[in-house]
């Protein structure tokens, strides 16, 4: 019984033409869906799927970036990717357990959890650096 493959960290940039998700020797790479079809600046990235029913639906952060910013994640403890992100872009993290995420501009980021704005703590912190975003974080969301 070989059941369906799983799926670990894949990116996918959405863009006019097809552009491959980079392959790394952390297992089989597959393709992301784009956050937005009308977004080409638009990036999903996801962790790896379990295969247990009694999992719970995954995470769904999305990061809105009205000005310029570094940004550097991982999710479900897998590779990190660090970028500079332009104005306008959206990226959307899918993780299994959490995210671990720094930005260097928060003022310039709107931040929600499964569909909910998210404000992170920090107070007016221009830089916050490995936030945690999981099931707890959720919790808190109102």
């Amino acid at each position: 019984d070989t059941g369906p493959a799983s799926d670990t960290g894949a990116a996918t940039v959405a863009a006019p033409a097809p552009v491959a998700a980079p392959v790394s020797d952390a297992g089989p790479v597959s393709d992301a869906e784009p956050a937005s079809d009308a977004d080409p600046a638009a990036v999903a990235v996801t962790g790896e799927a379990g295969s247990d029913p009694a999992t719970p639906e995954p995470l769904r952060i999305v990061l809105e970036f009205s000005q310029d910013c570094w940004v550097e994640f991982t999710v479900d403890g897998g590779r990190r990717t660090s970028e500079l992100r332009a104005a306008g872009e959206v990226v959307t993290l899918v993780a299994r357990d959490h995210v671990l995420l720094t930005l260097g501009n928060l003022a310039g980021v709107g931040i929600s959890i499964d569909g909910r704005p998210w404000t992170p703590p920090g107070g007016a912190a221009r830089v916050t650096r490995d936030l945690r975003i999981d099931r707890s974080t959720v919790a808190g969301t109102p």
